[in-house]
């Protein structure tokens, strides 16, 4: 079920995103029936799948995004953002940036939703391991508690 939140994950933020020009009506949840590019243009000319990006852009890419969401009024904009930050927060294996981002709720879009969930709960289970490896036993199962509890929220809704 993971690879396919992923693959599905991956489709859903498969925006075009310019300097200067975020945008969230690029997704289909206007229903356009226009497939998703693989790619989202982050920074100039240069295109990135957000799995396939390189660490080392990582943080400039973050940078950009997370500009954006400060500047952003939109709700669309604020959720897709709030959600592609998280995301990349876990992939620099950043999981407290991750937890605090993702800990944002997305409103009015449940698969977006969905994926928040999926991915909290992987920045809980992340940290929660980060804990154990520190022995710092009740902070880690807190963490792997709460991991375990939205990974339940997410099955109990399919």
């Amino acid at each position: 079920m993971t690879s396919l939140l992923k693959i599905i994950f991956s489709l859903i933020l498969s925006i075009l995103f310019q300097i200067g020009n975020v945008s969230a009506k690029s997704l289909d949840i206007f229903n356009t029936l226009e497939s998703f590019p693989p790619v989202l243009t982050v920074l100039g000319n240069k295109s990135y799948e957000l799995d396939h990006l390189d660490e080392k852009e990582i943080p400039s890419v973050l940078k950009h995004y997370t500009s954006a969401w400060e500047n952003s009024n939109s709700q669309e904009e604020k959720n897709l953002l709030v959600l592609t930050i998280g995301y990349l927060h876990y992939r620099s294996q950043d999981y407290k940036a991750a937890i605090k981002y993702l800990n944002k709720k997305i409103v009015g879009n449940f698969i977006l939703e969905d994926f928040r969930i999926n991915y909290l709960s992987l920045a809980f289970k992340e940290q929660g391991n980060r804990e154990l490896d520190n022995q710092q036993y009740s902070t880690a199962l807190d963490l792997l508690n709460r991991s375990e509890n939205l990974r339940m929220i997410i099955f109990r809704s399919y």
